[in-house]
């Protein structure tokens, strides 16, 4: 046998798969020999992911959505993937990309079996194509025989050629996430901004309730959400773990923790192991004094969540008609923009000042409950002058978000 043919005999002899993780075999590389027809391997599986869903309002919400994937016997139909709910478009697409990529994978798709989808509670049809990567991972194990876990949270965008791109809303499906009861998060890397405002959001102890992994593409993505991770990846968890437990005791500080010699250590430790584990990398950034603030996009983002009703008035043809925007709900607005302001970008502070200052004049009107003819009319003039100042300095931080890009 020759040198080279020696190492290779030897390197498969010892490279044993995890019990329930998907193979570590490039996902996408072609066979060198013809492959056996793929079988459903799992007639069953299930993950978690964030979300938009119907609301009898009209108005969609996020919610970590439990979808599930089930292969059923057919009687001479044609094998195929479906919706238990009609998702539109959006949603036949999705299904299109999900099982192009997969036919590339596995050299072909199994017969003999309908699989049904169904989403807990139900999904906006809208937000279908957000569900790409978690509908890929649970079709994939149940093709490869792989136990995907039920409890770990997938975000992020899938195309036909495996790679992952950057989830839209990342901020608030990541805030959702978290939030949630998931063992773990899967999310792009491409959404690392997102994920430090997430920790922004949350401070240090939300950023330790779940283990976030970052990734790149659909082969990293498999070997993480996997019931049984890579062995390296559990010792990882094993280790943050330790971390989770300290900054969850009810009598610790989290930002005191982070100085501790120990505390960092763990995290080091962690990424040695796990080079992917969000969570740990952003910890150790707080802990250098980085992740204070949110990133611009993020902060715009926090302002449209917080001053919802104040936004709607700045955007109305008469700002100065306030009728319609309930007082109480303008009160609690500007108090929390204005506690909230610190954690804002520098750039985004002219925007929020201007937002702050249409919502102060409001609050001083509404104050009152009578007012002179030429009260009203400096009225009218101030809230038409700020909710321009607001519109303008609006511009001017999505002119800077698009310049970074």
């Amino acid at each position: 046998m020759k040198p080279f043919s020696l190492v290779v005999a030897l390197v498969v002899a010892v490279s044993f798969p995890c019990p329930g993780a998907p193979p570590k075999t490039t996902t996408l590389s072609k066979p060198e020999e013809p492959a056996a027809a793929p079988v459903w391997k799992r007639l069953n599986a299930e993950v978690t992911t964030p979300l938009f869903i119907k609301q009898a309002a009209g108005i969609n919400t996020l919610a970590n959505v439990t979808l599930s994937a089930t292969a059923i016997p057919l009687n001479g139909e044609v094998a195929k993937v479906i919706f238990t709910s009609d998702l539109g478009a959006g949603g036949n697409a999705v299904i299109a990309s999900v099982t192009k990529l997969l036919k590339s994978v596995h050299h072909g798709w199994p017969a003999g079996h309908r699989v049904e989808i169904a989403f807990n509670p139900p999904v906006a049809p809208d937000d279908a194509p957000a569900s790409a990567l978690a509908i890929a991972l649970i079709l994939d194990s149940m093709i490869a025989g792989w136990e995907a876990d039920p409890a770990c949270s997938i975000v992020g965008g899938l195309r036909d050629d495996g790679k992952v791109f950057a989830a839209t809303s990342a901020l608030m499906r990541l805030t959702t996430a978290t939030r949630s009861a998931a063992s773990r998060i899967i999310m792009p890397e491409k959404n690392a901004t997102e994920a430090a405002d997430c920790m922004v959001n949350e401070g240090v102890a939300g950023t330790g309730r779940v283990q976030m992994f970052a990734v790149k593409d659909f082969d990293e993505v498999l070997r993480m959400a996997a019931a049984t991770p890579d062995p390296d990846m559990t010792t990882a968890m094993e280790t943050f773990a330790e971390v989770q437990k300290s900054l969850s005791q009810a009598d610790s500080d989290p930002e005191a923790l982070l100085k501790e010699s120990d505390v960092l250590e763990s995290l080091r430790s962690v990424l040695e192991k796990w080079q992917n584990h969000m969570s740990a990398r952003l910890l150790l950034g707080h802990a250098r004094g980085l992740y204070k603030t949110f990133s611009l996009p993020g902060s715009m983002e926090a302002v449209d969540r917080i001053a919802a009703t104040l936004l709607k008035g700045i955007s109305a043809a008469r700002p100065y008609e306030i009728k319609g925007l309930p007082s109480d709900q303008i009160d609690a607005e500007v108090a929390k923009l204005r506690a909230a302001a610190p954690r804002l970008d520098p750039k985004a502070r002219p925007y929020v000042e201007a937002v702050l200052r249409y919502g102060d004049a409001a609050r001083t009107w509404n104050a009152r409950p009578n007012h002179t003819a030429f009260e009203l009319e400096d009225f009218m003039t101030t809230m038409s002058t700020e909710a321009g100042k607001a519109r303008d300095r609006r511009g001017d931080v999505a002119a800077l978000i698009s310049a970074q890009k």
